[in-house]
C-alpha cells in the first residue's frame, strides 16, 4: 500500500490499519516530510481493512478501506 501525503504543515503522521473486527495489524509514525510511505501488506490475509492516518494529536487526517485479494 503507498499513502501520498499532501499536508506540508504536519511533523508525524502515525498510520494505524485494523481488520474489520477492530484487531489492529499494523502500526507506525512517519516524518510529516515524507509524501509518499509505503506498507508492505504482503503478509496481510485476504480481506478488507481500514487504514487510519492522524497527527500526534490524535486528529484523524484521513480513514481509507483496503480490499486485499
Amino acid at each position: 500500500v503507498n499513502i501520498q501525503i499532501n499536508y506540508s504543515a504536519i511533523d508525524q503522521v502515525r498510520v494505524t490499519i485494523t481488520d474489520l473486527q477492530g484487531k489492529e495489524v499494523y502500526n507506525g509514525k512517519y516524518a510529516g516530510v515524507s509524501n509518499l510511505i509505503g506498507i508492505n501488506t504482503a503478509s496481510f490475509p485476504t480481506g478488507a481493512y481500514m487504514l487510519t492516518l492522524q497527527n500526534l494529536n490524535n486528529q484523524v487526517l484521513g480513514t481509507y478501506k483496503i480490499i486485499k485479494h
